[in-house]
């Protein structure tokens, strides 16, 4: 996040405020702050994360896009601790499973862990209530599965990258860490759109 006075303030409570010890801050709170921030005229900047292909939503955006839809597949121990953990007992284990398909906004309230990647695909063409994610358990994927798909006036496109999880947590991959340092060191990210009504959503 980049900006001056108010905004930089936020910011910086908000580094405060987690390294506190016996403080944990809400991600509603960190959101509400980020909506502050840019209704303040800094810019927010997403990376990429896990995923290729958000360079064809941002130019699509422009060019008559229409439909979104981010399916995440995941091996099943991906999604222990999730709403979906509950779907994965017995065979259902073994087999493909559809754990959740609804808007961004919906599968990030319920799967903030896991579907973060489908938060960053929203700000990137359509929106958090205009864009699809279908959550997926499948045993048969050695990693995260992550695939777009995007149609408009333009044309149509799918892109699919198969991301290996991170050891050290299974519910997101390595690629991500190496996201942050490329928006870092090489300015590899975009400007979270900005509406009055509802800052970037």
């Amino acid at each position: 996040m980049r900006g001056s006075g108010r905004a930089s303030r936020i910011r910086r409570g908000s580094a405060r405020e987690r390294t506190r010890p016996g403080l944990r801050v809400s991600r509603r709170a960190r959101t509400a702050r980020a909506c502050r921030a840019s209704r303040a005229g800094s810019r927010i900047l997403i990376p990429s994360g896990a995923v290729a292909g958000i360079d064809g939503l941002l130019a699509a955006r422009t060019a008559g896009l229409r439909q979104v839809t981010y399916t995440s597949v995941k091996p099943p121990l991906s999604w222990t601790g999730t709403p979906g953990e509950g779907k994965l007992a017995g065979a259902a284990r073994e087999q493909r499973t559809t754990l959740f398909e609804g808007t961004a906004r919906e599968a990030a309230l319920l799967y903030p862990k896991n579907a973060n990647v489908g938060a960053t695909v929203a700000f990137a063409g359509l929106g958090l209530d205009r864009t699809t994610v279908e959550l997926v358990s499948d045993p048969a994927v050695s990693g995260p599965l992550g695939i777009i798909e995007a149609e408009g006036d333009f044309g149509t496109f799918r892109f699919e990258i198969l991301a290996y999880a991170s050891q050290s947590n299974p519910k997101t991959s390595t690629l991500t860490a190496h996201s942050m340092l490329a928006a870092v060191r090489d300015g590899v990210c975009f400007a979270l759109p900005h509406t009055p009504a509802d800052p970037g959503l």
